[in-house]
């Protein structure tokens, strides 16, 4: 113990540097443990939240997926889940019909045979283009 203190008294300023290596060691190590602490924590917490979930699945399919699989009506369930039709079963599509502004629409046929002469007209051929030609 007298050697340490020796060594100290003697050389300050290398006891200094020594000490500030080891602080910076410590520093290093203390900071790993807590990384490693983090790390283990959340791993802990991970696999908690996946043992509930299994759980959770489990207890879906013997409370529920299972009867239901086993009931009378099951293939007609599961034939309606698959989109398969039963025998005289149609789909119906339903589709609003929009009223078509036909004054404009002539205005432009009209226009459509002869040469554009200004922008405002080549916008106006181009959105009937887009708008009523593509939909029909």
């Amino acid at each position: 113990m007298h050697k340490f203190k020796d060594f100290f008294l003697r050389n300050p300023t290398r006891s200094k540097y020594l000490l500030l290596v080891i602080d910076i060691f410590l520093v290093l190590v203390a900071t790993k443990m807590f990384i490693n602490y983090n790390n283990i924590k959340l791993a802990i917490d991970e696999t908690a939240l996946q043992s509930e979930q299994k759980r959770l699945e489990l207890a879906f399919t013997e409370n529920f997926q299972l009867p239901y699989e086993k009931s009378e009506y099951a293939e007609f369930f599961l034939q309606h889940e698959n989109n398969i039709l039963l025998p005289r079963e149609f789909i119906i599509k339903f589709q609003a019909i929009t009223p078509v502004d036909t004054t404009w629409n002539n205005q432009i046929e009209n226009k459509s045979n002869s040469f554009i002469e200004s922008p405002q007209e080549s916008w106006r051929q181009f959105f009937y283009e887009k708008l009523f030609i593509k939909n029909k």
